[in-house]
This record gives C-alpha cells, sequence and structure tokens, in this order.
C-alpha cells in the first residue's frame, strides 16, 4: 500500500526534489513520530491504528505523504535565504539588527579567515587560497563561513582574469553550457542541496526534538536528541563545505570554457586581446546592470561601430541605469551561482 502511495507521489514530483529535500524531510518527521511512539508506546499506537477500517487508513497515509511533501516544498521555497545564511550574508537577511552577537561573531570570523588567508599566503599554500578562500588582494570581500568563503572565491575568479561581473553572467553564461556540464551542474548542485538540508533538518530536530523530548520522555532522551541532532547537523555541512568545492570549480571551468560560446550566441564577437576582453566584459556587466552606454565610443568594446554623426549625449539622469540604479558600477551583493534550476537529462528545464 504504501510503495503504491510513494509511486503515485513520484510520478509527479521532480526527482532531484525528492532525492534532495523530500527524503531528508520524511526522516525528520518519522524521527518527530518516534518520539511520540515512545510518549505513547508502540503497543498503544499499533491498538489505535487497527481500530480504524483499511480506508481510513489509507486516507491518513495519503494525508501524511501530502503533509510531508507540503513541508518539503516549503522548505525548498526558502533554501535559497537558508543558502545564503550558510554563506554568511547576515546583514543582508536583516539578521545583525535584530541579533547584534551575531554581528560580533561573524566580524571576529572575518578577521579569522583574513588572517588564515594571510598565513596561507606567507607559508605559499597559494592552492588553498585558489580553492577555498578570496586572493590577499580582496580580503574586504572574506565571507564568516567556510562555505561562504567557497563560493565567493568562485564568485571573484571571472571578476579578476576577465573582469565580467558572476552574479550578471552566470544565469545567461548557464542557459548556453553544453548537456553534459548541465548535467554536472545538476549532480553538483543536487549534492550541495541535500547536504544543505540534512543540516537545516538536523539543527531543527536538535531544537524540535530536543523540546519534545523534555515534555514527554524521560530526562536522558533529550540531551541524545539535542546531541544527535546537533551531529547531524555538523555532518550535514561538512558535506555540504566539500559539495561546494566541486561546484565551485565547474564553476570556474563553465567560465573559462563557455564565455566564447555566450558572445557569439549574443551575436558579438570575442576581442583579440586579453586586455580587450577584460574591458569587453566590463562593458558587458555595465550594460546589464541597466547602466547602457552614453556614447558610441564606450560601446566599441561590445562590438558595435562608432557612429560617423552622433547625437549628443543625454543627461545621466535620463539614462535608463540612472533612473533604475544610480550607482552603475557597484556591484551585486549576496549573489549566489548556485543553480536553483538546472536542465533535466532530456535537455529540459525543470522547476525547483
Amino acid at each position: 500500500m504504501f510503495q503504491t502511495i510513494f509511486e503515485k507521489f513520484s510520478g509527479f514530483l521532480d526527482q532531484r526534489f525528492i532525492l534532495s529535500v523530500w527524503i531528508p524531510s520524511l526522516f525528520f518527521w518519522a524521527a518527530l513520530l518516534g518520539l511520540a511512539l515512545g510518549w505513547a508506546g508502540p503497543s498503544v499506537m499499533l491498538a489505535w491504528w487497527k481500530q480504524y477500517p483499511t480506508e481510513l487508513q489509507v486516507a491518513l497515509a495519503v494525508l501524511l505523504f501530502a503533509w510531508i511533501t507540503f513541508f518539503a516544498r516549503l522548505l525548498l521555497s526558502v533554501l535559497g535565504s537558508l543558502t545564503r545564511i550558510y554563506e554568511g550574508y547576515w546583514n543582508h537577511l536583516l539578521l545583525i539588527e535584530k541579533l547584534p552577537l551575531l554581528g560580533d561573531f561573524g566580524n571576529r570570523r572575518r578577521r579569522y579567515y583574513a588572517c588564515k588567508i594571510a598565513s596561507l599566503k606567507k607559508g605559499k599554500e597559494n592552492a588553498e587560497i585558489y580553492q577555498r578562500f578570496p586572493p590577499v588582494t580582496r580580503l574586504d570581500a572574506v565571507m564568516p563561513t567556510r562555505m561562504g568563503n567557497i563560493l565567493k572565491n568562485g564568485e571573484l575568479y571571472p571578476k579578476l582574469l576577465y573582469g565580467m561581473n558572476a552574479v550578471l553572467v552566470w544565469p545567461r553564461l548557464y542557459s548556453v553550457l553544453p548537456d553534459a556540464m548541465v548535467t554536472n551542474f545538476g549532480s553538483a548542485a543536487a549534492e550541495l542541496e541535500l547536504m544543505l538540508v540534512i543540516s537545516v533538518l538536523g539543527a531543527a530536530f536538535a531544537c524540535v526534538g530536543g523540546l519534545m523530548a523534555v515534555a514527554l520522555l524521560p530526562c536522558w532522551v533529550a540531551p541524545a536528541c539535542i546531541l544527535g541532532g546537533a551531529l547531524v547537523a555538523w555532518l550535514g555541512y561538512e558535506g555540504a563545505v566539500r559539495s561546494a568545492l566541486s561546484y565551485n570549480m565547474l564553476v570556474k571551468a563553465a567560465f573559462d570554457l563557455h564565455r566564447g560560446t555566450l558572445l557569439k550566441t549574443i551575436g558579438w564577437f570575442p576581442a583579440t586581446s586579453y586586455a580587450k576582453e577584460k574591458a569587453q566584459w566590463g562593458r558587458i556587466s555595465q550594460l546589464w546592470f541597466q547602466n547602457p552606454p552614453p556614447t558610441s565610443a564606450h560601446a566599441l568594446p561590445l562590438g558595435y561601430e562608432q557612429e560617423k554623426h552622433e547625437e549628443p549625449a543625454k543627461a545621466a539622469e535620463d539614462s535608463v541605469g540612472y533612473l533604475w540604479i544610480k550607482n552603475g558600477g557597484e556591484e551585486l551583493r549576496g549573489g549566489c551561482l548556485i543553480t536553483t534550476i538546472p536542465k533535466s537529462e532530456t535537455g529540459t528545464q525543470d522547476g525547483g
């Protein structure tokens, strides 16, 4: 009966959603149900279950699966914000104003990692910096978490190497990646999401399960629930850090190998020198940041020819960039390069 219900649910749910979010949610609620069984007694719960007819048992099972699915969808909807919390973007989520101690902790962690980067540079451990941290020249970009520094490393890589804003370029670049690389990204992103969900649900069980144990079960159960949930949360975070390393390398490879494909898809030609390419991507990033070039001379790095008889440039207040964002050179902070809408194996795009 339960196998049939599961097959019905899996028939209309995305496979990545099931593996990354739904199954961890199932184990989370099963663990909480186990605490309730420990309080009421398995024999009492079994007798209560058997007193209902088969049709009602099936209806209750369907409602249970529906609740788990709703909970998993809700968790998926906030997964982006949870990812940013794990990265260390606490200021942008308004946590610092509500929890000033968290702000002090974040500043201490940033100073710690800045000192660690300087120590690694002094010890000539450049490979460690290349994989896990912002460069020594960008200590202002250091994040307060290991995962945040790894993903910031991938975000800064195209900026420093090619002069492009990774957060702006990434959604466009991803759409022109070959299917093999898209598949790799989907696998890496699914693994990272799974580890994050496990960590979040482990922390949630430590809190909710601990409270349930304090209220309903013997005194020794509460510490076991708290320690067990904390252990799962820590293991999930460690797995997320390792998954972020793999994802970071894929992001760098995508920018290295396929930025030219993106230019050809748009209709622009790649630059003929490294200096011209950095200028070209800088102009493109400004254009996509709602800051169009004021004259055709400024548009030369984009591949456009200069007009012979050009009208005087309009005032800055009339430009699209000024109307939308007054500071066109401002960086997009808190952006995330994690692919949340991958292409499926058939080449179409999946939701979630």
